[in-house]
């Protein structure tokens, strides 16, 4: 009888430290999903409104571009056909290994177009929602005697109207001639909380088996 006993209360006492442990795996998905919202995923593809340069060692674009493509949270959000303000400081010292960078609004993005039709979009609301601060840049690729050359960028993008977390994002650059080129820009959203749940639930399940 008293085998029993000490058994329902092992029995009872497991069953409790187990509900303890999912309340508290409960909780910490609710801090997390509390302390970060969604993060913007989409991608841009862009023509500059001009020309910019590049050498071996640095790159100076275009302040004035057009988006000619939007996906994702982007098209959803009216970047297609609309403005996008690149910063036009030349960065220097780049080379085939990243260069630390730290330079805010090197693209803002998106505002009506001021094109006429197809080419007429209204941009975001608010106008210009998006800025990237760009902290690396490498140049890829690079030919003296054609021009042809390639740079790839990252860092982080952020919603003026704070419905986004801020997002890692790249972009690359890439010169058809010395002064000829056009850009793509993407988005790379880390894991959402769907994947902590995941986590802490295959931990429960771990402690379970233990227990």
């Amino acid at each position: 009888m008293h085998s029993m006993i000490r058994f329902f209360g092992i029995r009872s006492s497991l069953l409790s430290a187990r509900k303890a442990a999912v309340v508290s795996a409960f909780a910490a998905l609710g801090l997390a999903g509390a302390a970060r919202g969604a993060q913007v995923n989409g991608a841009l593809a862009v023509i500059p409104v001009g020309s910019g340069s590049a050498t071996s060692s640095s790159l100076t674009l275009q302040g004035s571009d057009l988006i000619t493509v939007a996906t994702g949270d982007f098209l959803t959000l009216g970047a297609t056909d609309s403005g996008l303000t690149a910063s036009t400081a030349t960065v220097t010292g780049l080379s085939t290994t990243p260069t630390a960078e730290s330079i805010p609004d090197y693209f803002v993005f998106a505002s009506p177009s001021g094109f006429p039709a197809p080419f007429d979009g209204s941009g975001t609301t608010p106008s210009n929602r998006f800025d990237f601060e760009l902290t690396s840049l490498t140049e890829t690729a690079y030919s003296s005697a054609s021009g042809v050359s390639s740079f790839s960028g990252a860092g982080t993008v952020t919603d003026s109207d704070g419905v986004y977390d801020p997002t890692p994002a790249t972009f690359t650059v890439g010169f058809s001639s010395p002064t000829n080129y056009s850009f793509t820009f993407s988005t790379v959203p880390e894991p959402t909380t769907l994947g902590l749940a995941a986590i802490s639930f295959g931990a429960l399940a771990l402690r379970r088996r233990r227990a």
